[in-house]
């Protein structure tokens, strides 16, 4: 999930990157999606809500609109939870304890760098910080170290790993020409000097050159790239914002030309 993952990186990487009003939303919005109806079509809305309640109140479980939202020409809704509905109930009050936490670790972030913060006073914001995200995501220090473990994995491009993202993520099939995965992992394995949006850059513009893509549209290889963690947030955001790789002109060197080439003859 998308917005979970900027959230996680936001943890990994606190308290330095902060998050903005609109990320902190979108996980809370895909938590919620469970819930969500959603129609392209007023008919079918109409049809849907015609027999539910007209109004929901705060302290009523008649099962009314909940949430509504239009947004380009779609209607969502999601529906409160009915008396009996004890774990739709239980998932509601979660995600509401979530979405407070988060405003708290936003207010935080803005205490932890006000002029003046004596350092016993930074150190338990930074403390507080992380338990909150801690709670938002669930995970507990054993889970953590799973994680870091299954990262550090990722940097090793095995016949296992590679089995793990076929069955996982097909998407790569409809983005590399065969053989073509292989030398994008190889790549990432070698290329340890480079920052992540350099080597990601490189890697996708030469294979691009030599025809190798099937897919070349930036946004379906840098969110393919970004969802199978080959980088991390701050690199995703940092061509992301760009709107593209760095162009062939400027990546396209003859340090890495000569490293690619070693993966090319071995």
């Amino acid at each position: 999930m998308k917005a979970r993952k900027v959230i996680q990186n936001a943890y990994d990487m606190s308290p330095r990157v902060t998050l903005t009003h609109e990320e902190r939303s979108a996980f809370i919005d895909e938590l919620y999606l469970p819930y969500t109806h959603a129609f392209e079509n007023h008919e079918d809305f109409l049809e849907f809500t015609k027999d539910l309640p007209r109004f929901s109140y705060p302290d009523e479980r008649n099962g009314g609109i909940f949430i509504r939202k239009d947004i380009d020409f779609v209607i969502y809704i999601i529906l409160a939870p009915k008396q009996d509905e004890l774990d739709k109930i239980e998932a509601f009050a979660k995600i509401k304890d979530k979405s407070e936490k988060l405003s708290l670790i936003s207010k935080l972030q803005r205490d932890l760098r006000k002029k003046g913060v004596k350092i016993d006073c930074f150190n338990e914001i930074k403390k507080e910080i992380k338990n909150l995200y801690e709670d938002v995501l669930e995970i507990n220090k054993s889970e953590t170290l799973k994680q870091k473990e299954f990262l550090s994995d990722l940097n090793t491009p095995t016949l296992e790993k590679t089995n793990k993202i076929n069955k996982e993520n097909k998407l790569h099939q409809s983005i590399f020409e065969d053989g073509a995965f292989s030398i994008f992992l190889k790549w990432i394995e070698i290329n340890k000097q480079d920052k992540q949006f350099k080597s990601i850059s490189f890697i996708f513009q030469k294979l691009k050159e030599e025809n190798k893509l099937r897919n070349t549209t930036f946004k379906v290889l840098i969110e393919w790239t970004y969802e199978n963690e080959f980088i991390d947030y701050e690199n995703y955001k940092t061509l992301t914002d760009a709107g593209s790789f760095n162009s062939p002109t400027k990546i396209l060197s003859k340090g890495r030309l000569n490293l690619y080439s070693t993966i090319i003859d071995n």
